[in-house]
């Protein structure tokens, strides 16, 4: 039988862009499976981001420092289910910040 997945499990997706829009299409065989459905089951996608249909989409949120993020996507599909984990981090540039002093 084909594979769900298409990447091995703990596959890393690498630093994304805060405030930058993303659309990734998860890397499964869905021509080969029915009736496929998504969850996060474990961890949590960066905040701002969600599943929609086959794809995470959505805007990372600002982050003061570089963030790392592990979760467990479950698939359902007809006659079972198949997990993988990912890992992710979200980083980006900051406005400087200008620090006014006054006194002597």
């Amino acid at each position: 039988m084909t594979e769900l997945w298409t990447i091995p499990n703990n596959h890393v997706i690498g630093e994304i862009a805060e405030r930058i829009p993303v659309d990734f299409l998860l890397p499964v065989n869905e021509s080969e499976f029915s009736n496929l459905s998504y969850s996060v089951i474990s961890g949590q996608l960066p905040a701002g981001l969600r599943i929609e249909g086959n794809k995470i989409v959505g805007t990372p949120f600002e982050v003061s420092r570089v963030q790392e993020y592990r979760f467990v996507i479950r698939a359902k599909f007809d006659g079972g289910v198949s997990d993988r984990t990912f890992k992710m981090a979200v980083g980006g540039p900051d406005a400087p910040r200008c620090i006014i002093v006054t006194g002597k």
